[in-house]
């Protein structure tokens, strides 16, 4: 198990400056969540939840229309199912996500505020749509709960080959990759960030080293343990048991 540690290690030196890119987005919300500006709260919670399935600068331009159109001074307005679909019309799966918006709205404003609906979705006694795991946890990342992270196909790969642990994608999985991170990587770090309890951060690190596609500011992703493993190129290739 210390070649996980090891592996995570090499890749924060490799990946510093897209680390600290990638994680930008994820501050600045998480300081807009802490502040008074409940509009530019709600579109970005609006962001979060069109983004699921689309990308995300779509997901950014479709929330900053909406809140041009003045669709987010009054919290109600998207509590509306008709208002809320009517919105996104045109947004892949956007009848689902009007669901999505309209009952994640409705839990804001019985909530009081936008923190205290995150605190509520954190702690389980709210639930975002149906309680999709995914979806959850990733929002939860976005708005700078670094302690949380989805276990999608990049982490359960990457976890798989390094480590030799099968994760699941669901809250099981996440319950057992915080539990590899508390044991094997606490005391890691990334500038404030401790590896053994802040998921999030290696979520962000696995995706960059990991995915085939482009982060939010157009960057490629080095694609290096992806579907086939580019091993030859890896900059952890030396400690790494390449399990599979």
């Amino acid at each position: 198990m210390s070649a996980f540690r090891d592996v995570v290690g090499i890749l924060l030196r490799e990946y510093d400056t897209d680390l600290e890119r990638n994680l930008r987005a994820i501050e600045t919300n998480r300081t807009v969540i802490s502040g008074e500006d409940q509009e530019e709260q709600l579109r970005i919670v609006l962001e979060l939840l069109i983004n699921f399935q689309m990308p995300g600068s779509l997901a950014v331009r479709c929330s900053h229309d909406m809140k041009s159109k003045g669709l987010l001074q009054d919290i109600k307005r998207l509590q509306n199912a008709y208002t809320a679909r009517t919105a996104l019309a045109g947004v892949r799966f956007g009848e689902k996500k009007a669901a999505l918006v309209s009952k994640a709205f409705r839990d804001i404003d019985h909530a009081g505020s936008v923190k205290r609906w995150l605190e509520q979705v954190r702690t389980g006694h709210t639930l975002i749509g149906k309680g999709a795991p995914k979806v959850r946890s990733n929002l939860l990342k976005q708005t700078g709960y670094l302690d949380e992270a989805p276990v999608d196909v990049h982490v359960e790969r990457f976890v798989r080959r390094v480590v030799g642990v099968h994760l699941t994608c669901d809250r099981r999985g996440e319950r057992e990759l915080k539990a590899l991170c508390s044991t094997h990587l606490n005391g890691l770090r990334y500038r404030e960030y401790d590896l053994g309890t802040s998921v999030g951060v290696l979520d962000k690190l696995i995706r960059i080293h990991c995915s085939p596609d482009k982060d939010e500011y157009g960057i490629s992703y080095s694609d290096i343990c992806g579907v086939t493993p580019r091993c030859e190129v890896c900059p952890a290739r030396g400690p790494c048991p390449k399990v599979d």
